[in-house]
């Protein structure tokens, strides 16, 4: 996550501008966040790095309402 993050800043920087990683209207952690699963996959020689039907994947849902 930190190094997204300073990939991320560092564009910023470079570009003197907001949100240069992403198009127009998208999200800079999405796009971030499926570059980085999608590199990985494809480093691994895997078909994966993405959450869609059918495809495997190792998800974590977290209640933040509820301490224990």
């Amino acid at each position: 996550t930190e190094e997204l993050r300073t990939l991320e800043y560092s564009q910023r920087l470079r570009d003197r501008q907001r949100n240069v990683m992403v198009p127009a209207a998208g999200s800079v952690g999405d796009a971030l966040y499926f570059g980085a699963a999608k590199g990985g996959a494809q480093a691994l020689a895997r078909d994966a790095g993405r959450i869609e039907v059918g495809a495997l994947a190792d998800l974590v849902a977290i209640d933040t309402t509820d301490p224990a």
